[in-house]
């Protein structure tokens, strides 16, 4: 890793951190296994300069501890070969204020979600850990947690983000979804190591957050659910209550999908069907960096 970034690079921290070298350290630093992080430690990753340069994109609201953002800020310069860190986009959300708590599991976690559109993580099986011969691959997951890397290509290819979905609820399930049905692949990278901050308590964003919410369970169902609709009407009245949703403007990434909710059900999360009624345990929140493969490099 390159711990020395070129200094262009360290003055666009040191605009906003003039005393970085006095950053205290209240920060809940989330480590592996000493095993895992060893395995890790020792880990290559080929040649990195066939990789492009990446865009970070953070968000933020204007009353977060400015400790979290400048730990983060300090990290990915630190951590990051230069030639491969394009920038790194600030958005103020404008979301929510508050106290905040960090959230997260381990590495041998997956993530999952149900007919209700529950997402969270759950350990993997014995059986299906013995089949990964190395614990720092790449794992695949279903369904992402927000964090994720994609090529921006690829992402303009399968659609973005829906801009029809409002506030909270929905858009991880159905980004997703079009990854796998696009011919892509979403993998969780083990030695990778991220933290959630989250709101303890109520939260602004989800003003409404029910029916408005249902809306966008509802846009993923009229467009994606196909023959089980009524599985997830059954689930969740309120999801047929909320009516039919005008997904007229993305019809046409319907046509250009490669698979089908049917296909991705049988050859990808077959577990889907065993979350009748629901998954005795889950953990909410998690680590660990989800990276979105386009289908050219399946």
């Amino acid at each position: 890793m390159n711990k020395q970034p070129q200094a262009d690079i360290w003055e666009r921290v040191e605009l906003i951190d003039i005393h970085q070298e006095k950053l205290p350290g209240s920060i809940l630093y989330i480590r592996p296994s000493c095993r895992l992080r060893r395995r890790c430690e020792n880990k290559t990753y080929g040649d990195l300069s066939e990789l492009p340069p990446a865009s970070v994109v953070m968000s933020f609201h204007t009353h977060e501890d400015l400790v979290e953002i400048l730990h983060t800020l300090h990290s990915l310069v630190q951590r990051s070969p230069a030639r491969l860190l394009r920038e790194i986009v600030i958005v103020d959300d404008h979301s929510y204020n508050g106290t905040w708590t960090y959230k997260h599991g381990s590495g041998m976690y997956k993530t999952f979600w149900t007919w209700d559109f529950v997402v969270g993580f759950t350990l993997i099986s014995p059986k299906a850990r013995a089949k990964i011969p190395n614990k720092t691959d790449a794992i695949p997951n279903p369904v992402n947690m927000g964090t994720f890397a994609i090529s921006k290509s690829f992402f303009v290819e399968i659609g973005e983000y829906d801009d029809d979905m409002l506030g909270w609820g929905g858009d991880n399930v159905e980004l997703s979804l079009r990854v796998w049905l696009f011919g892509g692949r979403i993998v969780k990278v083990p030695c990778s190591r991220m933290a959630h901050l989250e709101k303890e308590g109520y939260r602004d964003y989800r003003n409404n957050w029910h029916w408005q919410t249902m809306a966008n369970f509802r846009r993923v169902v009229d467009l994606w659910g196909d023959d089980y609709k009524q599985t997830f009407f059954d689930f969740v009245p309120d999801i047929e209550k909320v009516g039919a949703q005008d997904v007229t403007k993305r019809l046409y990434l319907k046509k250009k999908a490669k698979h089908d909710l049917s296909w991705y059900i049988k050859h990808i999360y077959p577990e889907l069907l065993e979350t009748l009624p629901h998954l005795n345990s889950y953990a909410l929140g998690g680590v660990g960096l989800y990276i979105i493969l386009s289908s050219s490099r399946v």
